[in-house]
């Protein structure tokens, strides 16, 4: 029944290797079926080979990775050729057979399965001749790329197919979960589905097993015609490897498998004091020994090249890998190192993140999930890692998700490490803040509430912890409607700020600010906009008139001119503060995109709903793109474009 499985999926390719033939310059003509180990290079050849063995006179397979058996096989074909007794007298046999083969006048089809690389296949060519070379090989750098035919992992119809098929379960569920678990790769397709049928069990099973003890099934079920296990089908490409590109590929085995940001991740010019710093240092410190590395990983299809500067490892290959690790005893350093090296490429913490400092979190993100299942789950290192995802999930604009995570790592911190210990409470106002991001600004002010007597009671009323408390619970105190209680709980913060950390302080800063902001949402628009002036001058003559925590303040001033009645001096002063946002910041920071969004509102509040409604519509697609289509910022710029399309008799543009 492993016979049918070479043909599965693979009816075009069949096709295509077959006009790719036919289509080559002067004979004889050479096609490479190039791809990663366990793809189904050899078994697509063997399809050919059975499919169009009548259009060829003579058809010869060599066993071109073991060089000991070569010149043994090519006699064999020599003989084959001619008579026997007159072969045991030719001392050259290799030579003899090849040239013999190229003056053959049929066509004849030469194969030479598993070559090494190209520099291993000059002397197995035929000088002539009217046939065809078809050579199968892990290697993917050939001097002529027109002679490559790449062969890929199966998709996932015909993945599902080959299951199926061959253990005769028809679970196409379970066929399709461990279609994905094996990523399409044939050889474990085949051998999955032989270990079920011989065992007498069924997919969903094997998959079960597969997910809970993959190291021992990869290496079982070795299909009949296969010479491999998935545990060893690489092993000769990986002894290969330079000390170098092994360690790359050590590295990559533990992160997710696609669209690795490898230059991102060894950036950093050292990775402290781990275990494995000395083996890991000429990667980081070289950045001709990274290429070359990668490179490494390419030419034995070990590694992809991927889009945007990264490249992608097979999962399998990575499991592969990380088994062999284990085996060493060395897993868990290898693990450790590839979470310093992807910490390290993190993003520091960002008030308002520009899109380029997210693009580099969604760059890291699947990475760092798919790393933290290797890593100990216990371990304090692991738990801050779990924060830092939470938090760059909330940044990237899905506040609901974050809440959730920082709710599930605060059942763990509560755990291990105590309900009263200082990083269980972070985690928990955490919890609470992305509560009020997530939508429920009631249900956030009323947690940071109960945290906050614990907070005074273990760290005292002046703690950085719990001053940073009363801080949140004065915003969602407002945020849930309650702006004259929000003032008045800024108010008091803001003379305790004074006392401990002086009138010029940045969280002295801070809390004026705030204290202008609930003013005017108190309902005193004019005293907000007298008191955002202040806040402007002292924030200019201490951080100066760039920084951008003056330029937010800025921003207030001009909202709250507005709301006290000057529409068009709002206008125009956001108008002017743009370019500088632009200048500082950045143009795809959220904190110039809300400027674009006051401008625009502005706009039609000193006459020109027209203009408005135009300014919404180019503000929209900005926002979609670095925050996505959900987040508040994107809903309240869509929702002011519908009002004011509406209020100008014409539909959204």
């Amino acid at each position: 029944m492993a016979g049918l499985a070479p043909t599965i999926g693979r009816q075009e390719e069949l096709r295509d290797l077959r006009a790719a033939f036919l289509s080559g310059p002067v004979p004889p003509v050479v096609r490479v079926l190039a791809g990663m180990g366990g793809v189904g290079k050899t078994s697509l050849a063997r399809a050919y080979a059975q499919r169009y063995r009548n259009d060829y006179g003579v058809i010869w397979w060599v066993r071109a990775e073991d060089p000991g058996v070569i010149d043994a096989e090519l006699r064999s074909l020599l003989e084959a050729l001619g008579s026997p007794g007159e072969v045991a007298q030719i001392h050259d046999a290799r030579t003899a057979a090849l040239t013999q083969l190229g003056r053959l006048d049929d066509p004849w089809l030469l194969v030479l399965d598993n070559v090494a690389d190209a520099a291993a296949v000059q002397a197995l060519l035929p000088p002539a001749g009217q046939g065809h070379v078809m050579i199968t090989s892990q290697a993917t750098n050939w001097p002529d790329p027109s002679v490559v035919v790449p062969v890929l992992p199966l998709v996932r119809g015909a993945a599902i197919m080959v299951l199926t098929r061959l253990s005769l379960d028809d679970d196409a569920t379970a066929a399709e979960a461990l279609a994905n678990e094996l990523a399409g790769l044939p050889l474990a397709l085949i051998q999955a589905a032989s270990f079920v049928r011989t065992n007498a069990i069924d997919l969903a099973r094997y998959l079960r097993w597969y997910r809970e003890r993959s190291a021992d099934l990869h290496r079982e079920g070795r299909p009949a015609d296969y010479p491999h296990t998935v545990a060893t089908t690489w092993r000769l490409a990986i002894e290969r490897l330079t000390t170098n590109a092994r360690t790359l590929l050590n590295l990559l085995a533990y992160y997710a498998p696609d669209a690795i940001p490898v230059q991102l991740l060894l950036a950093s010019p050292d990775v402290g004091g781990i275990e494995l710093a000395e083996v890991i240092q000429p990667l980081l410190a070289d950045e001709l020994a990274r290429s070359q590395a990668i490179g490494e990983l390419h030419r034995y299809d070990l590694a992809m090249p991927a889009a945007s500067d990264t490249v992608a490892v097979h999962r399998l290959v990575q499991s592969v890998t990380r088994n062999q690790l284990r085996d060493d005893l060395t897993s868990h350093q290898w693990a450790e190192a590839a979470h310093t090296l992807i910490t390290a490429a993190l993003p520091k913490p960002e008030r308002r993140p520009a899109a380029a400092t997210i693009a580099v979190w969604n760059a890291l993100q699947p990475h760092l999930l798919a790393l933290l299942a290797h890593l100990p789950p216990d371990h304090p290192d692991t738990l801050t890692t779990r924060g830092r995802v939470a938090y760059w999930t909330w940044k990237a604009g899905a506040a609901t998700r974050a809440r959730d995570l920082f709710g599930e790592l605060l059942s763990d911190m509560e755990r291990l490490l105590g309900a009263e210990h200082r990083d269980t409470l972070a985690t928990r106002a955490s919890v609470a803040n992305l509560t009020g991001w997530a939508g429920d600004p009631a249900q956030a002010r009323d947690l940071l509430a109960d945290l906050l007597p614990v907070r005074r009671r273990l760290l005292g009323e002046e703690h950085p912890d719990t001053l940073l408390n009363r801080n949140a619970l004065a915003w969602w105190t407002g945020e849930a409607g309650d702006a004259v209680r929000a003032r008045d709980l800024t108010a008091e913060l803001l003379a305790v700020r004074e006392r401990l950390s002086g009138v010029e302080h940045i969280d002295t800063l801070v809390e004026r600010y705030n204290v202008a902001y609930w003013t005017g949402h108190a309902g005193d628009a004019v005293r907000a906009r007298d008191m955002f002036a202040d806040v402007v001058a002292e924030r200019v003559r201490l951080l100066g008139e760039d920084h951008p925590i003056t330029l937010d303040a800025r921003r207030q001033q001009a909202i709250w001119i507005g709301q006290a009645g000057d529409a068009v001096r709002a206008r125009d002063s956001i108008a002017a503060l743009l370019p500088v946002m632009v200048r500082v910041v950045g143009a795809d920071n959220t904190e110039t995109l809300w400027c674009r969004h006051n401008l625009a509102f502005w706009v039609g509040r000193s006459g020109d709903p027209a203009r408005a409604r135009d300014l919404f519509a180019e503000l929209l697609p900005a926002r979609e793109q670095l925050l996505g289509a959900e987040h508040p910022d994107t809903v309240d710029t869509r929702s002011e474009l519908e009002y004011w399309a509406e209020l100008t008799g014409g539909p959204m543009p």
